[in-house]
């Protein structure tokens, strides 16, 4: 008989025996040991995340900017560059269409109408946007106001 045998024999039978540690193969230490290894710099790299996105972008609450402009008459288009990546913008757009692109203005200033990173938020609605990357331009009809906030982290999945 072995040692847990032994103990269990002599034990009362209301009482819980420990039992010992299992034992793993190399293998299955090291596998164990690379994904605790993994675990650990994924939160690392979520906490320096979230401090360097508030030293970079000055974010509190992951809110980057939050504001009301008027298209240019000029172009039609808002540019909005940020140090900090930015993860979502909700866009009120007014009486006519917003386009919101991902990155630059597109060559001669007029909205693509298709394609990745493009959304179109109608008239008279809000959107909320993710994105990615440090650059969100939003193109409109000159002289319309458009409000918007800009976020460090996405929208949170709904529910």
């Amino acid at each position: 008989m072995d040692n847990q045998s032994d103990a269990a024999a002599t034990q009362d039978p209301g009482e819980a025996v420990p039992l010992r540690p299992e034992r793993l193969t190399a293998k299955q230490a090291e596998r164990a040991f690379y994904s605790e290894l993994v675990s650990q710099l994924q939160q690392l790299v979520q906490a320096m995340t979230v401090s360097m996105t508030r030293v970079l972008g000055r974010s509190v609450n992951n809110v980057l900017e939050v504001a009301t402009r008027i298209f240019p008459a000029s172009d039609g288009y808002l540019s909005l560059t940020y140090r900090a990546p930015v993860g979502a913008i909700t866009v009120r757009a007014g009486a006519n269409p917003v386009t919101v692109a991902w990155g630059g203005a597109s060559s001669g200033g007029t909205a693509p109408s298709q394609g990745a990173g493009i959304w179109v938020v109608p008239a008279n609605t809000r959107d909320t946007i993710a994105v990615t990357g440090h650059a969100v331009t939003l193109y409109g009809t000159a002289g319309q106001s458009v409000s918007y906030q800009v976020f460090a982290a996405g929208p949170a999945p709904a529910a």
